[in-house]
């Protein structure tokens, strides 16, 4: 993914900008914990950041085939809102 930034950001003059990194999949486990540190080193060297709101592992959204209330439809809506923020904030 940097590397693809990177070779935009020759082509067009000027490195875009990434605002951050969105976490789906989402289980609270050592695993995970450790990977959200590495993460977050990685993202902090770029000088962008992993969102606060991290989508979680919902198996049922998958199957769903229409509108729902699931905990990962929940999460993704607030992700939204929290991308927006740092959108709306340029």
């Amino acid at each position: 993914m940097f590397g693809i930034l990177e070779t935009m950001g020759s082509f067009m003059g000027a490195q875009p900008r990434l605002i951050g990194c969105l976490v789906t999949h989402w289980e609270e486990d050592a695993n995970a914990s450790d990977s959200m540190v590495r993460l977050t080193e990685i993202f902090n060297n770029r000088k962008s950041q992993i969102f606060k709101t991290k989508i979680p592992m919902d198996a049922t959204i998958e199957k769903s085939t229409g509108p729902t209330r699931h905990r990962a439809v929940l999460a993704y809506q607030e992700a939204l809102m929290e991308v927006l923020s740092y959108v709306d904030s340029d």
